[in-house]
C-alpha cells in the first residue's frame, strides 16, 4: 500500500513590513539595555501588573491627575457616594471587579423596590415553546413586541409561536381601562395588497409570490404595524418591507375568555385566521436581499433593515409622499398603493458593519 503523500502545514499568516519595524522598534526601545529608574518609559512588568487580581507591585507615582486634584480640593465631592474612589494600589481587573460588584447591588436593589410596588394583575401564557435542534443554531431571534398609543386605553402586543421565519404573526390588544378584555387574531400573509386598486400594479409583480413568512414585526406608530416578511419560494426568497394599518384589525379580532387562566391562548379554537396580505397598505421588496431583522421609527420616518450575515444594513426613507400632480394625485392620496409607486420614492443608503 503506497504510503500516505505528506500534509503540508497550515499557511503562516502573512506580516506586512510595518508590523516588523512596529515589533522591531519596540524590542529595541524596551530591551536594548538594562531599565533604569530615570529613564522614561516601560516595562512589560509594569504593564502586567495591571492585569493581575492583585495590588499593583509599582504603583504609578507620575504627574498628579487634575481630576484628583479637584477631588482633593473639594472633600465635601470626594466623599460623595457617588463618587467612585481612586485606589492608586489596585489593578485593573481588581477595579473591575469591584465596579461589578457595586452596579450588581445598585441594580438589585432597585429590582426589589421596583417589584414591591408592581402587582400582577392577570396571567395569559401565550404560546408554548418548543426548542430543537435547528431552532437552537438559527440566526434569528423569536420576538414579542408590546406597544402602548398615546390614549393610554390599549396595549398592543405582537408576537410568534417560534423562530422565524414562520407562517402566522398574532396580534393582540387588550383594555387598560375597562375589564379584561382579549381580542386576538393570527395573521398569514399570501399575496399582497391583492384588495387594494391595483390598475397602477403589473400583473406580474402583484401575483409574483403567492405566499409570505414572518422575519420580524415592529410598531411603525400608534396607527402601523411594520412588518418584515420572506418569500416563500423555493427559488427567489427575498425580503419584503410592508406597512400594515392597525385599524383594518379592529373587525377581524376574536375575544378571548379571560377568566380561565393557564390555558395558552394560541391553542384557544376561537382565534381567527386573517389573510393579512391583502390589507397591507403599501409594501416595498427588497430584491436580492435576504433580511435577519429591522427596526422602523415612525417618528423619524425611517426604517433599518440588517442583512442576514450581520454584517450589513441598509436604512429606508419611509416618507413615500408623492408630488401632487394630476397624473399621480389619486395614488399620493392613498399613501401610494403599489410597489412601483414605492420604489420611487424610498430612497436607500448601506451601510457595511
Amino acid at each position: 500500500m503506497a504510503a500516505a503523500p505528506p500534509v503540508s502545514p497550515p499557511p503562516t499568516p502573512m506580516m506586512y513590513q510595518k508590523d516588523i519595524n512596529f515589533v522591531a522598534d519596540f524590542l529595541e526601545e524596551n530591551f536594548s539595555q538594562d531599565f533604569s529608574e530615570t529613564k522614561s518609559g516601560f516595562t512589560l512588568e509594569h504593564v502586567g501588573q495591571y492585569f493581575k487580581k492583585e495590588d499593583l507591585s509599582h504603583p504609578f507615582t507620575g504627574s498628579s491627575n487634575p481630576w484628583l486634584d479637584f477631588l482633593e480640593a473639594h472633600p465635601e465631592v470626594k466623599s460623595s457616594m457617588f463618587i467612585f474612589p481612586n485606589h492608586r494600589e489596585k489593578s485593573l481587573l481588581q477595579l473591575h471587579d469591584a465596579l461589578i460588584e457595586t452596579v450588581s447591588e445598585v441594580l438589585i436593589k432597585t429590582g426589589h423596590m421596583c417589584g414591591q410596588s408592581v402587582i400582577v394583575k392577570d396571567v395569559y401564557p401565550l404560546y408554548k415553546s418548543v426548542e430543537t435542534p435547528e431552532s437552537l443554531s438559527s440566526k434569528y431571534q423569536q420576538f414579542m413586541v408590546q406597544h402602548i398609543p398615546s390614549d393610554g386605553n390599549l396595549v398592543y402586543t405582537v408576537f410568534i409561536d417560534s423562530k422565524p421565519p414562520v407562517d402566522s404573526l398574532y396580534f393582540m390588544k387588550h383594555s387598560l381601562t375597562q375589564s379584561p378584555n382579549l381580542q386576538l387574531v393570527r395573521l398569514q400573509f399570501g399575496v399582497l395588497g391583492s384588495s387594494l386598486n391595483q390598475s397602477t400594479v403589473s400583473q406580474s409583480s402583484v401575483n409574483r409570490c403567492q405566499k409570505h413568512r414572518v422575519l420580524d414585526a415592529a410598531f411603525y406608530d400608534d396607527t402601523t404595524l411594520s412588518i418584515l416578511l420572506q418569500e416563500a419560494d423555493d427559488t427567489v426568497q427575498d425580503s419584503v418591507l410592508c406597512q400594515l394599518p392597525i385599524c383594518s384589525l379592529d373587525d377581524k379580532t376574536s375575544s378571548l375568555p379571560t377568566n380561565s387562566q393557564g390555558t395558552v391562548l394560541t391553542e384557544s379554537q376561537d382565534i381567527l385566521t386573517v389573510d393579512a396580505g391583502e390589507l397591507v397598505s403599501h409594501y416595498h421588496r427588497l430584491e436580492n436581499l435576504r433580511a435577519l431583522k429591522f427596526a422602523v421609527s415612525g417618528s423619524r420616518k425611517v426604517s433599518s433593515v440588517l442583512f442576514l450575515n450581520g454584517r450589513r444594513i441598509r436604512l429606508f426613507d419611509m416618507d413615500t409622499e408623492e408630488e401632487e400632480d394630476p397624473s399621480t394625485m389619486d395614488s399620493s392620496m392613498n399613501l401610494t398603493q403599489s410597489e412601483s409607486d414605492i420604489s420611487q420614492n424610498i430612497t436607500t443608503e448601506s451601510i457595511d458593519i
